[in-house]
C-alpha cells in the first residue's frame, strides 16, 4: 500500500482535478462558427435550364448556426470528408436541362476541383473516434461565393447506386470557393469536432494553357493515346461507333463532357451545344482530316487532356491548392468503368489491392510504405530516399501502377522489364517487373548465417518465379519449370496479333490477368440482344482483379494453367506422389501445407516457440542455424500467416517449395520426412 498522503495535498489535488474537468467542459461545449463566405466570385452565365439535383431530403440551409453538444469525451474525435467520385456504373441519374423528361448518367472525378452547374457528392468520415463506435448522425453546412445559392443536402444511402451511408450532394452554381463543413455524431452520443472541405469551382481551359508551365508533363502526355484516342475515332472512326453514335460517344475521349450542367463550364457539350450549336459532321467521320476541320474552340477540349484528371483550371493561375491532384481510383473510373465498354475500375475494386489501406498504416516506415503507399510507392521507384518518402497508407489503385502523364512502356506502366530495388535477381520480367516490385521476400537468405536474420515478408512470389528463394543448407534444391517458360515471349492473339505492343507479359501478367471468365465486359450480343454477362466468377478473378481465385472460393481462373495442365479444374491438383509423409497423394498445395505442419512441429520440438502475431516466432537463444533456415523457408513458403498456407508457392514453383521443408525438417529432426518422396539431392 502507499504512505497515506496529507489532507492538504488530496485537496490540492482535488482541486486541480476540478479545474481540468472544468476546462474540458468548456472547450467541448463551445459552438462552432460557420465558415464564412468567400466573396468577389467569379460570374459565370447560365446559359440552360437548371435541372433538379439528384433525388435527397431537403437540404441544410447553409447558415445554420447549432453548436454541437458537449462531447463526454475527454479528447473529442473529428469528423472528415471525402469528395465521392462517381462512375457511370453506378447508374445515378440527372435530369437533363434541356429535356427534364430526358436523364444522363453522373459522372464525377473524385476530385475537389470541379465545374460549376454539376451535382457533387461528399462522404462522412471520423478520425479517432473509439474502436467499436459508429457514426450515427451528420450536421452539414455549406459557405459559398456571393451570389451562390447552392445548398447541401444528406444524400440517403442506396445500395444499387453504391452511394454510402453519411453522403450528402451540393450543386456549385458559381465558381470560386466552397467550404463544406461537417459534424458528426457517434452511436454512443459523442459530438466530433468540425472538418472544413474546401472545393474549388472552375471551368475548363484546354492542354495548350497547361503546357506553358508543365511542359515536361505535356511532353509526356502527347505520346500517349490518351492524346490522341478523339483525333482517331473522329478521322479512323476504327469500331464504327462514332459515325451513327454522334459525339455522344465521346464522354470519355473529350474534357468536361457535362449535358447535365445546368452552368456554363467551358468544357466539350457546352462549348459544342450552348456556345457553337455544333452539327456533328455524320458524312465526314472516318476521314481523314475531319478532326483538323473542326472548330479551334472544339478541339482545344477535345482528347483525353490534363483536366480529366486534374478538373478544371481556370482558377488554377499556379496556385497548387486550387487543382486536384490524386492517385484514387475514382479518377480513373470516369471512364474505365463503364460496363458497356471498360470495366477495369470494377475488377480493380475487387483485387486485394483495393483494400491495402486497411492495412494499419505504417507510421513513417519507408520499407512499408514502399508497398502500401501509392504515393510511397513512386517515391520508391523515383529514388526518393527513405526519409523523404511519402508514408500515407492508401490503396494501390491505377495510377500507383500506371504513370498518368504517360511512358514509353507498354500501358504507361512504371517499370518494365527488370524490377528494381529488390533482393531477387530477375534478369526480365516483362510486363510482370512491377509486380515484383511487391511480390518478394524483401530478404535474402544469406542472412541466416548471421547472428540477427531476417525473415521473408509475406508475398514471396517474385523468388518462387526466379527460384533462388530459401535457405538450402548446402544441397541442390530442383526448380518447376514455371518460371523460365511462362510468359517469357510475346503473346499473339487468335488472329496472329502480338498482344502488349510485342512486350513480354512475364509470369505474373500471363496467369494473374488472365480473361475474366466472360471476357472484359459486362455486357454480351446473344441472338442480337444485349444481356449481361453472368459467367461464374466474371470480374471476380482474372484481368485487373489480378485474383487466381474468388474470395468465396468458388471460382478458380485455371484457364491460364490448362494449355500445360489439361483438364486440371483446380489449382490443388494431384501431385506425382506423397511428399509430406502421410500415406496419401494429395493435391499439390495439401502436400505443401502438410509439410509446412512437419516442420512446425519440429520446429516446436526444438524450443521454438510459435505465437499469434508478428513475427510469428519466438526463437530460443543462441538458435542454431538448422533453426534460423528453417524458419526462414518456413516463413518464406507460408505466404500470408497464418492463411497463406503454402498455397501461392505450390503454384509458383512446388518442387523448390517441397525440397526446401523437407531439407528443413531434416536439419531440425535428423532424419527425412518419414514415408515421403524426397525431392532435394546431397
Amino acid at each position: 500500500m502507499p504512505s497515506k498522503l496529507k489532507k492538504s495535498t488530496l485537496l490540492k489535488v482535488g482541486l486541480g482535478l476540478l479545474l481540468v474537468g472544468l476546462l474540458l467542459a468548456a472547450c467541448q461545449s463551445s459552438p462552432t462558427t460557420a465558415p464564412e463566405a468567400i466573396t468577389q466570385p467569379t460570374s459565370v452565365p447560365v446559359v440552360t435550364e437548371p435541372t433538379q439535383a439528384p433525388p435527397a431530403p431537403t437540404a441544410v440551409p447553409p447558415t445554420a448556426t447549432t453548436p454541437p453538444e458537449p462531447s463526454p469525451t475527454p479528447i473529442p474525435f473529428t469528423a472528415s470528408v471525402k469528395m465521392l467520385g462517381i462512375n457511370p456504373g453506378q447508374a445515378v441519374m440527372v435530369n437533363l436541362p434541356s429535356d427534364p423528361t430526358k436523364q444522363a448518367a453522373l459522372v464525377t472525378s473524385g476530385l475537389n476541383v470541379v465545374p460549376p452547374g454539376v451535382p457533387e457528392y461528399v462522404v462522412a468520415g471520423a478520425i479517432g473516434m473509439a474502436k467499436g463506435a459508429k457514426l450515427a448522425s451528420y450536421e452539414w453546412k455549406i459557405a459559398r461565393p456571393d451570389g451562390s445559392t447552392a445548398t447541401i443536402a444528406e444524400a440517403p444511402a442506396d445500395e444499387k447506386t453504391k452511394i454510402p451511408a453519411g453522403a450528402a450532394v451540393f450543386t456549385p452554381d458559381k465558381t470560386g470557393e466552397y467550404t463544406v463543413t461537417l459534424i458528426v455524431k457517434d452511436d454512443t452520443g459523442n459530438t466530433s469536432l468540425p472538418f472544413d472541405y474546401r472545393v474549388t469551382v472552375a471551368t475548363y481551359i484546354g492542354a495548350d494553357q497547361c503546357k506553358t508551365c508543365h511542359a515536361d508533363q505535356y511532353a509526356k502526355w502527347e505520346q500517349t493515346p490518351h492524346a490522341t484516342v478523339f483525333t482517331t475515332q473522329v478521322n479512323v472512326d476504327p469500331e464504327k461507333e462514332y459515325a451513327e453514335g454522334g459525339f455522344s460517344c465521346a464522354r470519355c475521349h473529350t474534357v468536361g463532357y457535362y449535358p447535365i450542367a445546368t452552368q456554363a463550364t467551358g468544357g466539350f457539350w457546352d462549348v459544342a451545344v450552348n456556345v457553337l450549336k455544333y452539327v456533328w459532321p455524320k458524312a465526314q467521320i472516318g476521314k481523314a482530316g475531319t478532326f483538323e476541320a473542326m472548330p479551334a474552340e472544339l478541339k482545344n477540349v477535345a482528347n483525353i487532356q490534363c483536366e480529366n484528371c486534374h478538373g478544371p483550371g481556370s482558377e488554377h493561375k499556379g496556385d497548387p491548392t486550387k487543382i486536384g491532384v490524386s492517385m484514387d481510383a475514382a479518377t480513373c473510373d470516369q471512364c474505365h468503368n463503364a460496363p458497356s465498354h471498360h470495366t477495369k475500375g470494377e475488377q480493380a475494386a475487387n483485387s486485394v489491392h483495393a483494400t491495402a489501406g486497411s492495412l494499419t498504416p505504417p507510421n513513417g516506415r519507408s520499407e512499408c510504405a514502399s508497398c502500401h503507399s501509392p504515393q510511397g510507392f513512386v517515391d520508391f521507384l523515383n529514388g526518393v530516399p527513405a526519409d523523404q518518402m511519402n508514408t500515407a497508407v492508401g490503396n494501390l489503385d491505377c495510377a500507383t501502377c500506371h504513370d498518368p502523364h504517360g511512358s514509353s512502356n507498354f500501358a504507361s506502366l512504371r517499370v518494365v522489364g527488370t524490377p528494381q530495388g529488390i533482393p531477387v535477381d530477375v534478369k526480365d520480367a516483362g510486363l510482370s517487373a512491377i509486380c515484383m516490385e511487391c511480390h518478394n521476400s524483401r530478404t535474402t537468405p544469406d542472412t541466416v548465417d548471421t547472428d540477427n536474420p531476417s525473415y521473408p515478408h509475406y508475398s514471396s512470389s517474385a523468388d518462387a518465379i526466379a527460384g533462388t528463394g530459401g535457405y538450402t543448407f548446402g544441397v541442390t534444391i530442383p526448380d518447376s519449370p514455371h518460371g523460365k517458360i511462362i510468359g517469357t515471349a510475346p503473346v499473339k492473339d487468335a488472329n496472329g496479333n502480338e498482344l502488349y505492343d510485342g512486350t513480354n507479359p512475364g509470369s505474373c501478367v500471363t496467369c494473374h490477368m488472365a480473361t475474366t471468365p466472360g471476357g472484359d465486359l459486362d455486357t454480351a450480343t446473344v441472338d442480337g440482344k444485349t444481356v449481361p454477362v453472368t459467367d461464374p466468377g466474371h470480374n471476380l478473378v482474372g484481368s485487373h482483379t489480378f485474383n487466381m481465385t474468388s474470395e468465396d472460393g468458388t471460382v478458380e481462373n485455371v484457364a491460364a494453367c490448362q494449355s500445360c495442365h489439361a483438364g486440371i479444374t483446380s489449382f490443388n491438383f494431384a501431385a506425382k506422389a506423397d511428399y509430406d509423409g502421410n500415406g496419401k497423394v494429395e493435391g499439390v498445395q495439401d502436400e505443401v501445407k502438410g509439410l509446412l505442419a512437419d516442420v512446425k512441429e519440429a520446429l516446436i520440438a526444438q524450443g521454438v516457440e510459435v505465437i499469434d502475431g508478428h513475427p510469428y516466432f519466438t526463437l530460443p537463444d543462441n538458435p542454431s542455424t538448422a533453426i534460423k533456415g528453417a524458419v526462414y523457408n518456413y516463413r518464406l513458403i507460408m505466404g500470408v500467416i497464418p492463411t497463406g498456407e503454402g498455397r501461392g508457392w505450390a503454384a509458383h514453383n512446388f518442387e523448390r517449395a517441397v525440397a526446401l521443408l523437407q531439407i528443413s525438417y531434416f536439419e531440425l529432426a535428423g532424419k527425412d520426412v518419414p514415408n515421403a518422396t524426397i525431392l532435394y539431392t546431397k
